[in-house]
């Protein structure tokens, strides 16, 4: 899949016009001309999604969009994806790449008009405003940075989850960076995410939850259906580690948990949560290549402990003396 900017020149940009007079949507039409009209200039572009030498969909990024004496710049509009090629992303690829498009000459926020509901917040943007359009309908504006939201998953957000896979029944255990504070009883250090160890029964009931409220699949190369990452427009991501157990305790499916490894009891900001016990902890630090990170958790959870310094961490330690 490529994505190309088209200015007036471009080889590419009378075919689009021609494509997106012809497809499905009737906005395509009103595309189709404005391109051969020269609506565009200056640093505006349409935007077409390749699959190979066939055009699959396109959006543009302009000055104005629909409703006009708004105080917004710049628009990403027209937004179509070829029904074939839908599910595919394409949609938020393409925003995507005009949002960087936008960031290259100096903007800080892209804008969007639309009465989709629960479609754009999964790329990353949200809800603004709301305005009459022409044509007598309440339309929704979005915004979104055009650089994108550092991930943070701050105390009050993991409780909150926490809290609410609780309330819908999922058994959850924490791991990770948070396991590691939990067990220690308060925050050392910024988080980029939740780990989370749970059956894979709860899996579906999970995702059904979390898609709900505006969480999405991060693409990642290693993601497996038993262990994969959730993330938000608010830069809130929640890796997911999922395992089966047998009747007899015994691991059969997904992440290779062993029921001990799921015991211990911990408490993130004042709430009591389950965790990874610290040995647990410990071991799960060792077999990759470690950083200042690693070593700090480590370190407290083994002076807090009382568990030897593994042989990984001795090269973090300062000489005596």
């Amino acid at each position: 899949m490529e994505i190309r900017a088209l200015t007036g020149d471009d080889i590419l940009w009378t075919k689009l016009a021609d494509y997106a007079n012809a497809c499905s949507w009737k906005a395509g039409a009103e595309l189709s001309e404005k391109m051969k009209n020269h609506h565009f200039s200056g640093w505006e572009r349409v935007f077409v999604a390749l699959s190979g030498n066939e055009i699959v969909g396109y959006c543009t990024l302009s000055k104005t969009d629909c409703i006009p004496n708004l105080p917004y710049t710049p628009y990403i509009g027209f937004i179509f994806v070829c029904e074939t090629f839908r599910g595919n992303r394409i949609s938020e690829k393409l925003c995507a790449c005009a949002a960087e498009y936008a960031k290259s000459i100096g903007f800080q926020n892209v804008y969007l008009i639309s009465d989709h509901v629960n479609l754009y917040e999964k790329y990353g943007f949200t809800k603004i405003n709301e305005q009459l359009a022409p044509w007598g309908a309440m339309e929704t504006i979005f915004t979104r940075p055009t650089e994108p939201k550092k991930p943070e998953m701050t105390a009050q957000d993991a409780v909150e989850l926490i809290r609410l896979f609780e309330q819908n029944g999922i058994e959850i255990c924490v791991d990770g960076g948070w396991g590691v504070d939990a067990l220690l009883g308060t925050q050392t250090r910024k988080h980029d995410d939740l780990d989370i160890a749970l059956p894979h029964k709860f899996v579906p009931k999970l995702r059904e939850i979390l898609e709900s409220r505006g969480f999405k699949d991060i693409p990642r190369d290693d993601t497996r259906e038993c262990n994969f990452v959730l993330g938000d427009s608010r830069g809130r991501l929640v890796d997911i580690h999922s395992y089966t157990f047998d009747e007899n305790g015994k691991h059969i499916f997904g992440v290779a948990y062993e029921p001990h490894q799921l015991t211990g009891r911990g408490t993130i900001e004042g709430y009591p949560v389950k965790c990874i016990p610290p040995a647990t902890a410990v071991e799960f630090h060792t077999g990759y290549a470690i950083d200042e990170n690693d070593y700090r958790d480590v370190k407290a959870l083994c002076e807090r402990f009382g568990i030897p310094l593994p042989k990984d961490y001795t090269k973090f330690e300062k000489p005596q003396g």
